[in-house]
């Protein structure tokens, strides 16, 4: 440059920097050094929220008080005085621009102000900070079993999907890390992978080098529970047969140890059927008034974690069979008034009123113990109790039917009483023993029954006597007497006796007794015979003629003979005399007469039968 100024002229010389300028009438200068600029980040990326530290540095070593001077495209941002070689500049609170910057500085010498050359330009990138993700469970409640899978997303608001790299953390320790060209990654943890701690995430953005990292997302608390075990189910009757109005209880039990309070459920054919809540490790439902379903029944067990209802696998399936009670029978006898005697046939007829003949098996109790019990592809059987086998007690009767297993028995049917009666036969006797026409004769019949008995009858040859009044029997001595009185030869034969008894409606009667015969004698003197058969026939004739004439019994004249009757046959080793006698009837004079009898000594008395 050339000018003027008065008298002088001065001539300045610019040259590279570092030459030497020469000016006439000064001293020789050296000029500044172009300074270096730099930054606290190699990468020259800043958060909008960071503070940006620039330094502007020369390398000579004269530091007599320069001026540092900092540019922003152009615009003087900032100047500093510095006695070193170099001068920091700090931008903060977002202040700083993402443009490029540069810095010179000035000296001063003899009152002139050198600028040195501008340094290198630097390029300042900003971006904002990334903002903070949250993070979320695929579960609301965030309560997982242990065999679950757990997926967690980490998402960010803003829109810049510039392939950020997402990180889960759990209590600290990296867990997974995943890019993603969205807003949003997701996590996935199975097999049982997962921890029960705090998980939370964050995500971090390369911009020119330089890894940016978001803020921690919230945490969030992940709870693990073991899947409740597979229960058992099971109920009170091993074959699983009911009737129809029996009481059904189903247990649910499960084989872990936790008893914090699970709800047990019960369900029929995939219906709920009930629930109950249990401190246990089972939970007993019982379905009454015939409200059971013959279905398939099976439970689960459920247990509340955090808010989370966790339910057991089903458990094994069982089947209730359901059947109608067996009706109650009717038991009969064959004789209405069921009074028998004890040698008579007792028949007991057990029905049922219900038509499914599958093979029931009939019983007969006695007083509540079981006598017989019989097979039938009917509705009824029969019992037969002969030769007095039949027990005099109330009887009564059910049946079984089998099915599935279980045996089922029907109520008790009526009880019928069945009074059996015993009637020993009599015994007769007979006073006299010898009884002679005219005389009375007495029969006794005597009952060998231990209680009393009714009325007596008289029989001959089977016959009842007409002319015979029913004797009552005495109380005392279970007997009664017949009297015949003046008896004659047609009052002969066997005689009999039967009593009789009320027993309840029914009219009883025994066995007649054992037949006594009687004999009826002709009212007469007995011949008697001369010792020595060879007597004489009219000498014997004779004998007998006085000895009817003295008794005053003779009623005809007798004739003996010792030519035996037709049909007779004489035993060869007996002596036997024959005589015929003639009866006439007594007159009115002999019948007033007071008969008299004699005894002989049996050695001189001859006895005969004498057939009439």
């Amino acid at each position: 440059m050339i000018g003027s100024s008065g008298c002088s002229l001065i001539v300045t010389f610019y040259d590279e920097p570092g030459v030497v300028v020469k000016a006439q009438g000064e001293n020789d200068l050296a000029r500044p050094q172009k300074p270096r600029i730099s930054n606290n980040r190699p990468d020259m990326v800043y958060l909008s929220d960071e503070s940006v530290v620039l330094t502007c540095q020369t390398t000579d070593q004269e530091y007599s008080g320069d001026t540092f001077r900092l540019y922003n495209d152009g615009y003087l941002l900032n100047e500093e005085l510095s006695y070193r070689n170099s001068a920091t500049f700090t931008i903060s609170n977002g202040g700083v621009a993402p443009r490029d910057y540069y810095c010179d500085y000035t000296r001063k010498l003899s009152g002139r102000s050198i600028s040195s050359p501008e340094s290198d330009r630097i390029k300042i990138t900003v971006v904002a900070r990334p903002q903070k993700p949250q993070i979320s469970s695929n579960r609301a409640d965030k309560v997982y079993l242990s065999d679950e899978s757990v997926v967690l997303t980490c998402q960010t608001t803003d829109q810049e999907y510039s392939s950020d790299t997402f990180r889960l953390y759990n209590d600290g320790h990296l867990v997974n890390v995943e890019l993603s060209y969205q807003n949003s990654a997701t996590f996935t943890i199975t097999n049982g992978g997962i921890a029960p701690r705090d998980y939370y995430c964050d995500y971090t953005r390369t911009v020119s080098g330089r890894s940016i990292s978001s803020l921690e997302s919230d945490r969030i608390k992940i709870t693990v529970v073991a899947r409740p075990q597979k229960p058992q189910i099971s109920s009170n009757r091993a074959d699983k047969v009911y009737v129809s109005d029996e009481s059904v209880r189903l247990t649910c039990r499960k084989t872990d140890q936790e008893y914090y309070g699970d709800t047990f459920r019960l369900y029929n054919n995939g219906h709920l059927v009930k629930e109950k809540l249990s401190w246990r490790n089972s939970a007993t439902f019982t379905i009454s008034n015939g409200r059971v379903a013959p279905w398939d029944y099976y439970c689960d067990c459920t247990r509340t974690v955090s808010s989370r209802r966790i339910s057991s696998p089903e458990s094994n399936r069982i089947k209730i069979t359901v059947i109608a009670r067996p009706q109650k029978p009717q038991i009969s006898g064959n004789r209405p008034d069921e009074v028998y005697v004890s040698n008579e046939s007792v028949i007991l007829t057990c029905q049922k009123t219900d038509q499914e003949y599958s093979g029931d098996t009939f019983r007969l109790y006695n007083d509540g113990l079981l006598v017989k019990e019989k097979l039938s592809q009917r509705n009824s059987v029969t019992f037969t109790f002969t030769n007095g086998g039949v027990a005099p007690w109330d009887y009564s009767c059910d049946y079984t039917r089998t099915v599935s297993g279980r045996t089922i028995s029907s109520p008790e049917s009526n009880r019928i009483k069945i009074t059996v009666v015993d009637l020993p036969r009599p015994n007769i006797s007979q006073v006299p023993s010898h009884v002679s026409q005219g005389e009375d004769v007495t029969f006794n019949c005597t009952s060998t029954k231990s209680t009393s008995v009714g009325t007596f009858y008289f029989y001959k040859n089977g016959v009842q006597l007409n002319d015979t009044v029913p004797q009552d029997a005495d109380a005392q001595n279970k007997s009664a007497t017949f009297t015949i009185q003046n008896v004659d030869p047609g009052n002969s034969g066997n005689y009999t006796c039967v009593y009789q008894l009320l027993e309840g409606p029914r009219n009883l009667m025994s066995a007649p007794s054992d037949a006594v015969f009687l004999s009826v004698h002709a009212k007469s003197f007995q011949p008697w015979i001369p010792a020595l058969p060879v007597v004489a026939l009219v000498l014997m004739f004779g004998v007998l003629g006085v000895y009817c004439w003295k008794k005053g019994k003779s009623r005809g004249r007798e004739e003996f003979r010792a030519v035996p009757p037709p049909n007779d046959s004489p035993n060869s080793n007996v002596n036997v005399v024959y005589a015929d006698l003639k009866l006439t009837p007594r007159t009115k004079k002999q019948k007033g007469k007071k008969e008299r009898f004699e005894t002989h000594a049996d050695d001189s008395t001859i006895y005969a039968d004498i057939k009439l």
